[in-house]
């Protein structure tokens, strides 16, 4: 990213999984708002401009069946 960003204010992510070449997604985490992140102080406000800090945490599911091929998108 560059500036002035590509925040768009704060919109929202998902991360999906598929195991049939992205026919079926599956969601496997839901962030809603401040995605991606806006800089910091200038939260709720209308901007573009992002923050440096873009690191997401998530766990895949134990459920989830085992592949030697999955596709993963943001």
């Amino acid at each position: 990213m560059h500036e002035p960003g590509a925040a768009h204010s704060g919109g929202s992510c998902q991360l999906s999984i598929s195991y049939d070449n992205g026919t079926v997604w599956n969601v496997v985490q839901s962030w809603e708002g401040n995605c991606v992140r806006v800089r910091k102080g200038l939260e709720g406000q209308l901007t573009n401009s992002y923050d440096t800090d873009q690191a997401y945490t998530f766990r895949l599911p134990d459920h989830l069946p085992s592949s030697d091929y999955a596709l993963i998108a943001w």
